[in-house]
């Protein structure tokens, strides 16, 4: 893997898209998981 301090998705701006799509849809299944968990928000704003 190249240098740690920098991350480059390889399929450029299309492949960061379909990163985003992916964590949009997959956030309510993340969250109720992270419920479960018993962990607590960073109060971050996803996506």
């Amino acid at each position: 893997m190249a240098s740690s301090s920098r991350y480059i998705i390889r399929a450029g701006v299309q492949g960061r898209e379909r990163l985003r799509i992916l964590a949009r849809v997959m956030l309510p299944a993340t969250l109720e998981l992270h419920r479960r968990a018993g962990l607590q928000s960073t109060g971050r704003t996803p996506c």
